[in-house]
């Protein structure tokens, strides 16, 4: 199967608490790759066989699942629409949806970048965002679920130091942000998705 590089996001990972099957709801931890169309596949690149998954924020309590939008991309890709959750009121609210940031020659020019994140308030259950949903959580916009989750961000170092420094560096700074906002959790998350020298050159 064969997806041109425009159209698939490959070898990207799903910590614990963050995807689904589709077919049975069971939960999925591992590699996986996005498609263009906002579906997500089991494996790090498509094959025969791989099964689709989606984000557990679109299964309800009832394992009733969403068909209110689909999740965000990275930039770049078309089709990006936020997830919505709907309130007792009827009013519709959108749900901060998963990202993948890529660095730009600017980024790894200045050394380090800014990385946003969540983490939902009544569960460590954490995931990054980009910074549209992050100022929409940070601000509390009414369009957002901002009750439910906690935003923040992290300086990441990518680059101007050995590959040892720059991780020992990150991680530090996660640390700080684990215990200072006591976001519980935040440093087996970081390792789950790809670890402190993420993104390093």
């Amino acid at each position: 199967m064969y997806f041109p590089k425009n159209k698939i996001i490959t070898n990207l990972y799903a910590g614990k608490g963050e995807f689904v099957y589709l077919n049975n709801l069971t939960p999925f931890t591992g590699f996986y790759y996005s498609l263009y169309n906002g579906k997500f596949f089991e494996g790090k690149s498509p094959t025969q066989n791989n099964k689709e998954i989606i984000p557990s924020s679109k299964v309800d309590e009832n394992n009733n699942i969403s068909t209110l939008g689909t999740p965000s991309l990275p930039s770049g890709y078309s089709n990006q629409e936020n997830t919505t959750y709907i309130i007792p009121t009827g009013q519709s609210q959108i749900l901060p949806t998963f990202y993948y940031p890529q660095p730009t020659e600017k980024d790894y020019q200045i050394g380090q970048f800014l990385r946003y994140f969540c983490r939902k308030t009544n569960e460590n259950v954490f995931l990054e965002i980009n910074k549209t949903d992050y100022d929409g959580l940070l601000n509390k916009d009414p369009k957002y679920v901002f009750s439910l989750y906690q935003p923040f961000y992290l300086y990441w170092y990518i680059s101007g130091k050995t590959r040892e420094e720059a991780s020992t560096i990150n991680k530090k700074v996660a640390l700080r942000y684990e215990r200072l906002l006591k976001l519980y959790g935040l440093d087996r998350f970081i390792e789950s998705i790809g670890g402190y020298d993420k993104f390093y050159k």
